[in-house]
């Protein structure tokens, strides 16, 4: 940042993390239910962003996009560890019970066993609809 706060990142980073915690602070504490984890973290956020249209569930015509969570895989958070292009976590030492282990994109598996098994992430744009909330 060369002395020059306009020039710092913004944030922490968590984006691979956050399921996990979730569960973790959420399910698992009784805070919240396991069926508002995934309107939480799958069906609200795709209405906020005008895309519940093609993302956010499980129904004929949506984009085959899920992922397959272990409540009960046990591990430690470690930066190094972390698929995110930062070198370090805000939760570096939190043991957490629970991990996404495998991630499917458009029918394809891209995560097996919480490690990369196919090419590029690659993506493509969706057109936005106006936001709804659930």
């Amino acid at each position: 940042w060369n002395n020059d706060f306009r020039k710092l990142l913004c944030g922490l980073p968590g984006v691979e993390t956050s399921w996990a915690l979730m569960y973790n602070f959420g399910v698992r504490t009784g805070r919240i239910e396991l069926t508002d984890l995934v309107r939480l973290m799958a069906v609200n956020p795709a209405a906020v962003y005008g895309i519940s249209n093609r993302k956010g569930s499980l129904a004929p015509g949506m984009d085959a996009d899920f992922v397959v969570f272990d409540p009960e895989h046990e591990w430690t958070v470690r930066a190094a560890g972390l698929h995110m292009g930062c070198d370090y976590s805000p939760y570096e030492g939190l043991t957490l019970k629970g991990s996404v282990r495998t991630v499917v994109k458009s029918g394809s598996v891209m995560v097996r066993d919480g490690a990369f098994v196919s090419g590029t992430p690659g993506g493509r744009f969706l057109q936005r609809n106006s936001p709804g909330y659930k």
